[in-house]
């Protein structure tokens, strides 16, 4: 088992990265930073497994497909454990702008697992106003905005508690929470705080200190001055 790893340095150009200050200095000194975190983008296709890949495939619908690159788990790192189908299945894209993927995938797979010949539904579920006629009755009603991270889902806990995006969104809410009250990382503190975690556990600082953990890595965030608040682990 590693040891935690604190991050004691946030990109303030956008993207919400933490690392070491060194690491950071250098994201924004060489202008890697795209301006906006990647779990706040928003989510334009939909996981489909391995099954369904090969279903689409040479269907008026394909071009809606990419497959996933790594098809065999041996490929994978010993510590990325993940369903099989995760490498061997692809990405959905919605045909529609207004349609969310998963809206989309989730309307017509019934008709798919029933034998209906593929062209025959894809043909209908191409054509948005045919699409919507084709959507059973109180299909909408199944689907919820995550308050996280705004992702379109059907099961809500168990997407919060097994989605990587929505549970690294969730910490930086924390994190954009804390720096609301202001808290700051302690690279770009006013009152100069160390950035090392064996310096900041000296009692002038770790009463200060506030820890986000995200699904990798902590983030360390520092109370202003004058507020003084008990620090801990602040989980979601």
């Amino acid at each position: 088992m590693t040891s935690p790893t604190y991050l004691t340095a946030r990109c303030n150009r956008g993207c919400e990265l933490w690392g070491t200050p060194d690491a950071i200095s250098q994201h924004v000194r060489e202008r890697r930073c795209g301006g906006v975190a990647w779990f706040r983008r928003p989510v334009r296709t939909v996981l489909i497994q391995a099954e369904y890949v090969r279903l689409l495939r040479d269907t008026v619908a394909e071009h809606l497909v990419t497959p996933n690159a790594d098809t065999k788990r041996e490929t994978v790192r010993p510590h990325a454990y993940q369903p099989h189908a995760v490498f061997a299945g692809g990405q959905l894209r919605s045909p529609f702008e207004g349609v969310p993927p998963r809206v989309w995938w989730l309307a017509i797979k019934p008709y798919l697992d029933a034998d209906v010949p593929p062209n025959d539904v894809l043909d209908l579920a191409l054509d948005e106003t045919a699409f919507y006629n084709l959507m059973p009755e109180n299909h909408l009603d199944q689907f919820a905005a995550c308050p996280e991270c705004g992702e379109l889902v059907v099961k809500l806990e168990a997407h919060q508690r097994t989605s990587t995006r929505c549970r690294t969104a969730a910490a930086a809410n924390r994190v954009r929470e804390h720096w609301d009250k202001g808290y700051r990382d302690p690279w770009t503190a006013t009152d100069r705080p160390p950035v090392g975690w064996s310096a900041l556990q000296v009692a002038r600082w770790k009463h200060r200190l506030v820890v986000i953990e995200f699904p990798k890595v902590n983030a360390v965030l520092i109370a202003p001055a004058l507020a003084l608040p008990r620090g801990g682990i602040v989980g979601r």
